[in-house]
């Protein structure tokens, strides 16, 4: 089941907890929000993140991580895509996040990307889909593992880069 989640090599720590998101259905398609219990992941709670949606009908971050916080460069919380990151890369950012909650998706990213300051970031993140009624999905949980950043493309072209992008369904977990 992990390896259609993680087609190659991950963080551990990224493993463990697609592990645990997977444990925490209970026989649904996708645990609830209340599923989730910090005490069972201390090792995660500096890197994870929730997003919701906020008023205006985009993702925002709900519940942020301190070190996603440091290594992002604000305080994330309430924020939106466009709020953190670049343009170019924040409409790509949140057309991910829209489609993971759109088709059900999980979301496996390595990307190189600046932050809205032009601070250059890579990073491997696990996104995972959240539901309530196990029917739509009500919020996304990830968990983000940084690394030094690495080259990228030329400015003149963009300035982000997916490195790779994996999506899996969460009908073919079962």
């Amino acid at each position: 089941m992990l390896a259609s989640i993680f087609p190659e090599p991950a963080p551990a720590h990224l493993i463990a907890f697609a592990r645990y998101w997977i444990q925490q259905r209970h026989g649904r398609r996708m645990p609830r929000m209340r599923d989730i219990d910090p005490v069972e992941i201390p090792w995660a709670l500096s890197r994870i993140f929730v997003l919701s949606r906020n008023p205006g009908g985009r993702f925002a971050y709900h519940l942020v991580g301190d070190a996603m916080d440091q290594k992002l460069g604000s305080r994330l919380k309430g924020k939106t895509a466009f709020d953190i990151f670049e343009p170019g890369y924040a409409f790509h950012t949140n057309q991910r996040w829209e489609k993971a909650a759109r088709e059900q998706l999980i979301c496996y990213t390595i990307s190189s990307h600046l932050t809205a300051g032009n601070v250059p970031r890579t990073s491997s993140r696990i996104m995972l889909p959240l539901s309530e009624d196990d029917e739509s999905v009500s919020r996304l949980i990830g968990l983000a593992h940084f690394t030094l950043p690495t080259a990228m493309d030329p400015p003149e072209r963009r300035n982000w880069d997916d490195r790779s992008v994996h999506w899996t369904s969460i009908l073919s977990l079962d």
